[in-house]
């Protein structure tokens, strides 16, 4: 687990293996994450292999002050059941999720927390989902954030209009249910 809790920088992770801690003890929480950082500047998380079953839950990302995310590249293998793979909340102003290979296993591939700021500008593109699960678990409500999703590879075993969050399954918003689900004009 990589914590970082506070302060503002740039932090950059690349080219690592998260694989947890395999002696059995699902009673203490050091699998609750494989990262998790909550400050601002700037964070780029690339090109990182996240093992697979052994994590509670994936990448949680947010700004205690403003923060621009770059999360490109990875392998991120499944989390438990009603979590997800990767989750944004806080002062996240700019997050960019691009090209990454998720797989999910009755979780979410995203999470987008009741926290996050308003206006915060999301790219989720050019990524691989694979499993069963859903896509986004939405709790930002009436908050406008802005979504760009594009040239993702979505199978039909995901849900693209519900999340997960536990056991309670909630529609998504209408930032995320446009930004999914264009409506063509003519």
């Amino acid at each position: 687990l990589l914590r970082v809790s506070s302060g503002s920088g740039d932090v950059k992770v690349d080219n690592c293996r998260f694989t947890g801690d395999s002696d059995g003890n699902t009673t203490n929480k050091k699998n609750e994450y494989p990262f998790f950082y909550q400050a601002g500047g700037k964070l780029e998380f690339t090109n990182n292999t996240v093992a697979s079953g052994v994590y509670t839950r994936g990448l949680n990302v947010g700004g205690s002050t403003n923060l621009e995310v770059k999360i490109n590249g990875n392998n991120i293998g499944t989390v438990s059941a009603g979590y997800s793979a990767i989750q944004l909340s806080g002062s996240v102003t700019e997050a960019q999720i691009t090209s990454n290979q998720i797989a999910v296993n009755g979780g979410n591939a995203f999470t987008l927390h009741s926290s996050l700021a308003a206006g915060s500008e999301i790219g989720v593109s050019s990524n691989t989902i694979t499993g069963t699960g859903y896509l986004f678990y939405d709790e930002t409500g009436t908050t406008e954030v802005d979504i760009t999703y594009t040239g993702n590879d979505v199978p039909d075993t995901i849900n693209t209009t519900e999340g997960i969050k536990g056991t309670d399954v909630k529609e998504n918003s209408s930032s995320v249910s446009v930004a999914v689900h264009p409506v063509a004009t003519i």
